[in-house]
């Protein structure tokens, strides 16, 4: 008689987790925040999640398609982080359950662009990350603190 496996944890988008990330070389990875990009109602049947790397290296946040997240403002309190972050919504992954180690922050923050950006400079992921957006309000300059440098 065989014991079923335990059932899978349920990562809900817009969730922080801790988790080893792979390197572009999949070959290696290293153990760094992500944040939960799949559907919720997305059933694969497979044991993985996609993710965007977290880094908390800020000068990276210049991108127009990444998101900073700073600790000094209430939602940067919310996304149980440890330092002033960096969504990469460019750098996305599939992983497997048992890469992540742990819930970080179930309640993550609003991740919204903005979109006060001229048309030349939006990334074809601002949808996308708009779309990570848990919280009903306008998309527009309200969020300061996740707009990117420009």
């Amino acid at each position: 008689m065989t014991t079923p496996p335990p059932p899978s944890p349920s990562y809900k988008r817009g969730h922080v987790v801790l988790l080893l990330f792979p390197n572009s070389d999949l070959q290696t990875a290293k153990t760094r925040p992500a944040l939960v990009i799949q559907a919720d109602n997305l059933d694969s049947g497979l044991p993985q999640v996609i993710v965007c790397m977290i880094t908390s290296r800020m000068f990276r946040a210049g991108h127009p398609s990444r998101v900073a997240i700073q600790l000094a403002t209430p939602e940067g309190e919310q996304s149980g982080l440890l330092s002033d972050s960096v969504v990469m919504t460019d750098n996305v992954a599939t992983v497997t359950d048992t890469a992540i180690e742990r819930l970080i922050a179930s309640s993550a923050p609003c991740l919204c662009l903005g979109s006060t950006r001229p048309a030349s400079h939006t990334s074809p992921l601002i949808g996308f990350a708009t779309v990570l957006c848990r919280t009903p309000h306008r998309h527009d300059d309200s969020h300061s603190a996740y707009r990117n440098k420009e």
